[in-house]
């Protein structure tokens, strides 16, 4: 499973957890029958490679009201800073509202914890 970037997001977060070692990534993606998904997954850092890690990662689905989503968001943000301290995690949020998705991807692309691999046909 992953986070799926396509004209049906609604918006992403990421939750980075430096000094445990995890970090937290979700997005809502808006579904043709009216109701939202939201795909999210927690990392536990085994190593400090970007690509080709050997991270533990644990993926789940939730499908429902966008409303009972991002409660769930704001549930998630709000347990991680109560549980290792506020000062102790970043939380960024990304948010298509009102751009295109070139903007939303530009935006994207901009993030710190965004990293991209580039390869070449041969």
């Amino acid at each position: 499973m992953s986070v799926i970037l396509d004209e049906t997001i609604y918006g992403l977060w990421f939750i980075e957890i430096p000094e445990h070692g995890q970090d937290w990534l979700g997005s809502i993606k808006r579904n043709d029958d009216g109701t939202y998904t939201m795909n999210y997954r927690h990392r536990y850092y085994k190593d400090d490679k970007i690509f080709d890690s050997e991270d533990e990662k644990s993926w789940y689905k939730a499908t429902d009201t966008l409303e009972k989503l991002l409660d769930c968001v704001e549930i998630t943000k709000d347990s991680a800073a109560r549980f290792f301290g506020a000062d102790n995690i970043r939380i960024t949020s990304l948010l298509k509202e009102g751009k295109t998705f070139d903007e939303f991807m530009a935006e994207f692309h901009m993030l710190p914890f965004v990293h991209q691999e580039l390869s070449s046909a041969h």
